[in-house]
């Protein structure tokens, strides 16, 4: 089929799968993709925080996000989430956070003087935020980075299962272990 369905996905199913087409004139596999079964039944909440403030998405919230001013005044509007519902993970950078919805979707709020709170329109499929303090990324389920704002040059790279960030940078670490990071 087209679609790959793990009915009842389990932390062994995490791995590296292709795509093999076969054709009465040949086969061709694609480059492998990696795939990591999250168990969110533990942990159904997500944090992230800054010196100045902190947003989580309580548990039984139904993915409302909620963000406390910890310093300052929410002089950005980074507390002002607004109408973000089915949020399934939340990032904080400088003076502004995003979340990632249920579709992979990405809703920012906050400064945008850089246009860090603008995703790219064709955005999809969003696993994970690294937030800079005038950029915001994303990692795709391609392995794949993606950013917006006033982004530093970002090196090559592909294969990427983890991204991070904080005022002094972002970096991603990659399938092979290696860590490439970028920023301010």
């Amino acid at each position: 089929g087209t679609v790959l369905t793990i009915p009842t996905a389990q932390k062994s199913d995490t791995g590296n799968y292709t795509v093999k087409l076969i054709h009465d004139s040949g086969t061709v596999e694609s480059a492998p993709g990696h795939l990591e079964i999250i168990d969110r039944a533990k942990s159904a909440t997500s944090l992230s925080m800054s010196p100045a403030f902190s947003c989580t998405i309580p548990d039984k919230a139904g993915g409302a996000v909620s963000c406390t001013e910890t310093v300052g005044t929410n002089k950005y509007g980074e507390t002002t989430v607004g109408s973000v519902m089915g949020a399934t993970s939340v990032a904080v950078g400088v003076r502004h956070s995003c979340a990632i919805n249920a579709l992979s979707k990405v809703a920012c709020w906050g400064d945008n003087s850089a246009g860090q709170l603008t995703p790219p329109t064709d955005l999809t499929g969003v696993v994970a935020l690294g937030l800079g303090s005038t950029y915001s990324c994303a990692l795709l389920n391609t392995g794949t980075v993606r950013c917006w704002g006033s982004t530093p040059k970002i090196p090559g790279m592909n294969q990427v299962v983890a991204l991070d960030s904080s005022t002094a940078g972002t970096c991603a670490k990659t399938l092979a272990g290696d860590r490439l990071c970028w920023g301010p």
